[in-house]
């Protein structure tokens, strides 16, 4: 029969009980292992003995680690007092009567998902900010609310194809104003047509979401494993169709329709259809954002300075003004708003530019008869990126433009770090919707 590891026997032939604290809670103890000698050389007794002071070390181990990260969220923890009142319970262990049958296992005292969504979304919320958490936040409670709230270590792969299953029939927008306070059950009723649904794309996020919780879970020591991993679904149509970009006739008329009495969505539109900005970008421009390099080339600096904030580490960049923004007026514009904010009047929603502006281009296409799905404010970031392809521009220099992730392919810092903007240059330049007739109230500012 082979020896438990956690219990040895010694040159007298006493059998001592062995087991190593995890090291998280190392320094909490002050020692790296729980040992105590079992006072017998009785084998079964030692092995039942042993058995009992794993079941209670485990018990105080999880209590411990739920103590240690609720402190770490902003609560207190005295390791002192801690270790203090339990060593005792653990080492003190079962009274070594003779047992005809092993205990039953007592199993530590399990977190609820709805505690640890709670736990996680006030996590997300200080590093990420309360827009990013509260979206993740309604889509945990979604996921609950679908599978149940039960201890986390419950779930199981059923549980991951029930959810999975619901996304693929639920409505867009579910966390919408719509939906917001009709049970699961409810909005299922109903049979929704496909372009009605969740995209795959959306379905994806949901499912990536809640694997990303999951290993948050696992990595505080809170569950060994989830059922969530490799959960995401294959594409069945292609990414251009689940994300239209706009034609050049669009954007034509867009752009020589553009509203004298809305300034700011003008400029937005104008800058975006001949850069590719996003909407929090163009929106959230500084009158200083528009520089003029060494070499005489006028750029546009995106950066994370005072209140803007970027997707991505590859979204702070320089980008080459097009001569069609040169020659509206855009660095004049842009100097007659130094020091302050490009667009003074968009106002932030919960700290993110861009939400106003996207409202208003949707009245503004719609007032033109461009109601088409998927040709959003996003749109025109999606026709600049396809003009950039279609034009041959090589792939990190149309990542360097977007920022996009670019690996490990040639990047723009190469470019900016030597004044070297001429592949850019003539990338920005390749960006053509044909002859545009902009109103002339643009050339006047």
């Amino acid at each position: 029969m082979r020896v438990p590891s956690y219990c040895f026997k010694s040159l007298e032939n006493i059998f001592y009980f062995r087991m190593k604290i995890p090291k998280e809670l190392q320094s909490i103890f002050g020692r790296s292992e729980l040992k105590k000698s079992l006072r017998t050389r009785d084998r079964s007794t030692a092995y039942r003995l042993c058995r009992q002071y794993v079941i209670t070390a485990e018990r105080h181990f999880a209590e411990l680690r739920l103590k240690l990260f609720q402190a770490s969220l902003g609560g207190e923890i005295d390791s002192g007092n801690a270790v203090h009142h339990l060593m005792p319970q653990i080492m003190s262990g079962p009274i070594p009567a003779p047992m005809n049958h092993p205990p039953p296992r007592v199993e530590p005292e399990e977190i609820t998902m709805s505690r640890l969504i709670e736990l996680y979304i006030k996590e997300e919320t200080s590093k990420r900010g309360h827009d990013t958490a509260s979206g993740l936040e309604k889509n945990l409670l979604r996921f609950m609310e679908i599978v149940g709230d039960k201890p986390i270590s419950q779930y199981t792969v059923e549980d991951r194809q029930k959810y999975r299953d619901v996304l693929l029939r639920i409505p867009r927008r579910i966390n919408g104003v719509r939906y917001k306070d009709q049970p699961i059950s409810a909005i299922l009723e109903r049979e929704y047509p496909p372009e009605e649904r969740l995209s795959i794309t959306s379905v994806n996020h949901r499912l990536t979401d809640t694997a990303t919780f999951l290993n948050w879970a696992v990595k505080n020591n809170l569950i060994p494993s989830h059922p969530f991993k490799n959960a995401v679904l294959k594409k069945k149509s292609a990414i251009d169709k689940e994300r239209p970009s706009l034609s050049d006739d669009e954007i034509r008329k867009i752009l020589e329709n553009l509203p004298a009495d809305q300034e700011s969505l003008s400029w937005c539109i104008l800058i975006s259809c001949f850069s590719g900005l996003r909407q929090s970008e163009v929106a959230g421009l500084d009158g200083d954002d528009i520089v003029q390099l060494t070499d005489g080339t006028w750029c546009l600096d995106i950066n994370d300075r005072g209140d803007k904030k970027l997707k991505s580490v590859n979204g702070q960049r320089i980008i080459p003004l097009h001569s069609v923004l040169l020659r509206a007026g855009i660095v004049e514009f842009a100097q007659s708003r130094s020091g302050g904010k490009l667009f003074p009047d968009v106002i932030p929603y919960r700290g993110k530019y861009g939400h106003q502006v996207s409202k208003d281009f949707a009245r503004h296409r719609k007032s033109l008869g461009i109601n088409g799905e998927g040709q959003t404010f996003h749109g025109i970031r999606h026709s600049v990126i396809s003009k950039l392809w279609a034009a041959g521009v090589p792939e990190a220099h149309t990542a360097a433009i977007a920022g996009h992730q670019r690996g490990k392919s040639e990047s723009y810092l190469r470019y900016s770090k030597k004044n070297d903007l001429g592949p850019l240059r003539a990338a920005i330049e390749s960006i053509d919707y044909g002859k545009i007739a902009l109103p002339s109230w643009i050339f006047g500012k």
